[in-house]
């Protein structure tokens, strides 16, 4: 189970100290009871893991960490003696303790008031005392918490279970801390003991260990945490979003809800502050226990009388609140409501979970989410349909069309709005007059499904028709979309030439309050102003933003549109290093879109530099990733008009089956017949691919740059917005040059 143990034989000798047996087995490594030579006493060793003992890093900020624990010297903490390396293993020497955990004690039952809060005071008291010299435990549980056999609490791995501050690496709070890589990157802690900061990757504080201790309190008297779900992710949105449940005692209850306070400064600042606000309760919970036991017969007797005349309002208002849940809306964006679901409670509030995470950014846990659903017993097709999607935006085609086979499966029965919208979801992103029609169909249905506006609004980009994209961008209420479509209808809207109105809605609106997505939209719109300087600046920030608030898509996007600006601005070095530094983020997330787009902006900027070495390397990374069609054909004329040969091996054959495709493999031909010197060939197949209707098409820019080229009439186009194709801002770039150099533009 666990990797790289060492298991110790008895009578092995670490320095000083003799092995007797192994007491316990964790993802910290394993922990011996052993014995001192030099002072005859018991000890615990805890020998780390093998993978950790190999990074000098994480054994120097290990050393750093046990030298500022053992200075503590609180009678709460468990006692640090040692530290050593022998013969390459690291281990740790710590006071011996004969008692149980805490998790061992609750195994048994709950806790009345006056034992929880006595019990919380000495863990309080410990952690104060670290939180006094700097350290954040960050791993607080009932596992970590040990009770004596003489009754005294300790605080067990103070300062040995810290981590970075980057994305979380978390476990159900059954689950063993491990000892990871001190990396950027990387936050150790247990599902159900999390605070919201740690999950949405922020710098612990201890404030942090705070809300762990709240945790405690409250799972000592309820036998259960306040955040659970039935997976992960459900556990981690209930936290985020969850208002705390509360307790039957309402002092004790006070203290916990002030701990669970989503935000670190509306919390206790520390552990001592905590144990001040205990410590007055400690006495009042004792007395209070035979005044409460008085009352409880009294209160019995009233309960009959109450709970008759309840239950006669209960009745009359059941069929109200049956039908008001039954059309409760689980997303606005889709209009979607829980009477769309033929599925039981628990698949509709997976399915509203899913919708929720996606809205904040995390598709990830949206993709988890909507499986579990699908795996429910149920006959909805939204699961299916939601995923087939979500893998067509990542370019993953066949796991695309296999849930887009199921969805499509379930459909017997559906209302005509599931119907409607499953289809859209399922329909290849090729046929985009099917996709319009389908999400103006939905519109008629639900007008106010501001999301399939949103949609209707890129198909249109993608037709050129750009005056109709912006009027249904304008018909959406900046008040209803989620953070992070705002900041794309706001940065589209100004991408169609409403600088002015979407600037000033931009100011207006809730996004102030989330930094990294109010400066990309900035980015957008002094994009769309032509100020390529003050773009990249702006992404620059956003990119730090992101990634300090773990937006990771938010964070790849930046990275790469950074890049694309200093391409505009011909700053080739810190170009590259923009692309790079996307492809890295992108291939560790799987977005193997941006990967494809990172490498086809470097092999355009490696060619800048007479690079050509690394031109045809990026071209061929890129290529290598088996591209959709359309991304396809823009690498493909991206290589031949940049000179390489690469192309020559790459087929087209699906290509030239497919007659929707047709506009684009005249293109192709006209470019492949201007490369061979064939400028009479070029223009007669460029006419052609004019007349297949290349001009609505993806490709639109780098026919007017062949024209440009060739000496034919041609028109500059927009370099805004991103659609259909990021690579089209490269034959802009291309365009604009050869438009200084010729006056060809019109």
């Amino acid at each position: 189970m666990y990797a790289e143990l060492r298991l110790l034989d008895p009578g092995t000798r670490l320095g000083p100290y003799t092995i007797v047996e192994l007491v316990a087995v964790g993802g910290m490594g394993e922990v011996y009871r052993a014995e001192d030579s030099r002072l005859h006493r018991d000890v615990a060793i805890k020998v780390l893991p093998a993978h950790l003992s190999r990074d000098r890093a994480t054994m120097e900020r290990f050393q750093r960490e046990a030298r500022a624990v053992a200075s503590l010297s609180h009678p709460n903490i468990l006692s640090i003696f040692d530290y050593g390396d022998e013969h390459g293993v690291q281990y740790a020497v710590t006071e011996f303790l004969e008692g149980e955990t805490l998790r061992t004690r609750l195994a048994r039952g709950r806790l009345t008031s006056r034992e929880a809060l006595e019990l919380l005071l000495e863990i309080a008291d410990g952690v104060a005392a670290a939180h006094a010299r700097g350290i954040v435990h960050r791993d607080l549980k009932p596992e970590n918490i040990f009770i004596t056999s003489t009754g005294r609490v300790k605080v067990l791995d103070f300062g040995l279970a810290r981590g970075g501050t980057g994305a979380f690496a978390a476990r159900k709070a059954t689950a063993p801390t491990e000892m990871l890589p001190t990396e950027p990157g990387v936050v150790l802690g247990t599902i159900g003991y999390l605070a919201p900061e740690q999950v949405e990757a922020r710098t612990p504080t201890p404030a942090t260990d705070v809300f762990a201790l709240g945790c405690i309190l409250f799972e000592m008297l309820s036998g259960r945490v306040p955040f659970a779900g039935s997976s992960n992710a459900h556990a981690m949105v209930s936290l985020l979003h969850d208002n705390a449940p509360h307790l039957d005692d309402p002092e004790v209850d006070a203290i916990v809800q002030k701990c669970l306070e989503k935000f670190p400064d509306d919390r206790p600042r520390d552990a001592g502050e905590l144990a001040a606000l205990i410590r007055p309760n400690v006495g009042r919970a004792s007395a209070r226990l035979s005044g409460v036991v008085a009352g409880r017969a009294e209160a019995r007797r009233t309960l009959r009388i109450v709970a008759v005349a309840v239950l006669v309002l209960i009745v009359a208002a059941a069929a109200y609140f049956v039908n008001r849940h039954r059309n409760r809306q689980l997303d606005h964006g889709y209009d979607l409501r829980a009477s769309d679901v033929r599925g039981d409670a628990e698949t509709t509030r997976l399915i509203e979970l899913a919708l929720h995470a996606d809205s904040e950014g995390n598709r990830p846990k949206a993709i988890e989410l909507f499986e579990e659903a699908w795996r429910r017993p149920s006959k909805t097709a939204f699961p299916a349909a939601f995923l087939s999607s979500f893998n067509d935006a990542s370019g993953n085609d066949e796991v695309s069309k296999d849930w887009g086979d199921r969805a499509l499966k379930r459909l017997d029965g559906a209302s005509p709005y599931e119907s409607l919208l499953v289809r859209y979801f399922v329909e290849p992103s090729d046929y985009t007059t099917q996709e319009l029609a389908l999400a103006k169909a939905i519109l008629e249905i639900r007008p106010e499904a501001w999301r399939l506006r949103l949609a209707a609004a890129h198909v249109l980009l993608g037709k050129r028709e750009r005056d109709a994209a912006r009027r249904e961008l304008q018909q959406i209420d900046p008040s209803k979309p989620d953070d992070r479509r705002l900041m794309l209808v706001l940065a589209d809207r100004a991408s169609l030439g409403d600088v002015d109105g979407a600037e000033r809605d931009l100011r207006a609106s809730r996004l102030v309050r989330r930094p990294p997505i109010y400066h990309y939209a900035e980015a957008r719109m002094a994009w769309s102003r032509g100020n390529a300087r003050r773009a990249l600046q702006l992404y620059d920030r956003a990119t730090t933003e992101a990634a300090a608030e773990s937006l990771t898509s938010l964070e790849i996007e930046s990275r790469l549109f950074a890049g694309v600006a200093a391409t505009q601005l011909r700053e080739w070095d810190d170009a590259q290093r923009w692309l790079a530094n996307c492809s890295v983020r992108a291939r560790e997330m799987g977005l193997e879109h941006r990967v494809f787009e990172s490498a086809a902006f470097s092999a355009y900027v490696a060619h800048q530099t007479g690079d050509f070495e690394e031109r045809d390397r990026k071209l061929l990374e890129a290529a290598a990733l088996k591209p959709p069609i359309h991304p396809f054909v823009a690498l493909r004329l991206l290589a031949i008009r940049l000179g390489s040969t690469v192309w020559t091996k790459w087929s087209i054959a699906e290509i030239e089956r497919d007659p929707l495709h047709a506009a684009s493999l005249w293109l192709i031909r006209a470019r492949e017949a201007a490369y061979a010197g064939d400028v009479e060939r070029a223009k007669a197949d460029l006419r052609r691919a004019r007349a297949e209707g290349i001009d609505t098409a993806e490709h639109r820019e780098e026919a007017e740059l062949l024209s440009a080229e060739l000496g034919l009439p041609s028109t500059k186009l927009p370099a805004d917005p991103p659609y259909p194709n990021t690579l089209r801002y490269l034959a802009i770039f291309d365009y604009e040059r050869i438009s200084i150099a010729t006056g060809a533009a019109r």
